[in-house]
Formats: C-alpha cells, structure tokens, sequence
C-alpha cells in the first residue's frame, strides 16, 4: 500500500465518507 493510499484510508477512518469511493475503486492513483 502506497502512502497516499494509507492516506486516503486514514481520511475514511476519520469520517470523510467522500473518500471512500476512491478507495473501494481499486485505483492505483488513489
């Protein structure tokens, strides 16, 4: 997992509920 990656990941822990897509979307990017 890339550091973006746990980054996003962090964000949806946090509640951001908006991020959660890019996470679930499988996308290398995010």
């Amino acid at each position: 997992m890339t550091r973006i990656a746990r980054l996003f990941d962090a964000l949806a822990r946090e509640g951001r509920s908006g991020f959660a897509p890019f996470m679930m979307s499988g996308d290398p990017d995010y």
